[in-house]
């Protein structure tokens, strides 16, 4: 049952899935805490999708726990067949049915940098955590003006940010090390004690916090409360830019 903030949410949720996804794409959308669920949508079920999504973020099991830490989306266009998996609904799924995977990909759309505060594994961000995240992904973002001809989507994750680069590349062997390079060097460049960048997410099929649900690490409490993910800025969100990428040119 989707609590009465998700319904707020809800036409926001809509508009930022309208803004990143293209008219052709195929996406999933998957929830990950003590089970898994998975659906895949096209363009013309977004709203279906929002609803699926929000429902399930807000979903308890029997003895009143969330049913899942997070819900997440593809952010890369996924081949046309694999809408018929689970096609605009969202189902419970076991370790054998198929989620998106690298190959699944047909072109990437999207250059995702991650920014996480280091903290306790399983649990929230404090808000001194936030900041220090919030510090880097700013001077992350300034960085990287000379490597983008466009600015990012930036992002809130709900426990740091992420920036989010509108791009249109391949989904082969050298773009996957172009991004994979990438990260690796915005780690080595800014990383620090209190944040770091995270580099493990350079694959094609990877899945990014969807916008609008609720990030439910560990128990939500007055120092680490649980925070819903959002769009801060969506410039170029529509339009593709040149990746100027050269690891060593700084």
């Amino acid at each position: 049952m989707m609590t009465q903030e998700s319904k707020r949410t809800l036409p926001y949720t809509i508009d930022w899935l309208s803004n990143l996804i293209a008219e052709d794409q195929v996406f999933e959308i998957r929830g990950l805490g003590q089970h898994k669920y998975s659906g895949f949508f096209d363009y013309a079920h977004i709203k279906d999708a929002a609803v699926a999504a929000l429902n399930l973020s807000d979903q308890k099991n029997r003895s009143g726990q969330w049913e899942c830490h997070g819900v997440y989306w593809t952010l890369n266009p996924l081949d046309p067949s694999v809408l018929s998996r689970r096609a605009n609904r969202i189902a419970y799924v076991g370790k054998d049915f198929a989620t998106a995977r690298d190959a699944d990909v047909i072109r990437r759309r999207w250059i995702l940098v991650d920014c996480d505060p280091v903290r306790t594994a399983g649990v929230s961000s404090a808000e001194d955590e936030l900041v220090a995240a919030f510090d880097m992904i700013c001077d992350v973002r300034e960085h990287l003006r000379t490597w983008f001809t466009v600015d990012p989507v930036w992002c809130e994750s709900g426990n740091g940010f992420h920036l989010l680069y509108r791009v249109d590349m391949p989904n082969d062997d050298a773009a996957t090390k172009t991004v994979k390079d990438l990260l690796r060097y915005l780690a080595d460049r800014f990383d620090t004690a209190r944040a770091k960048i995270d580099t493990s997410v350079f694959n094609a099929g990877r899945i990014c916090k969807l916008y609008g649900t609720v990030s439910r690490k560990g128990d939500s409490t007055v120092d680490r409360p649980h925070r819903r993910a959002g769009v801060s800025e969506r410039r170029h969100a529509g339009a593709e830019g040149r990746f100027i990428l050269e690891c060593e040119q700084n």
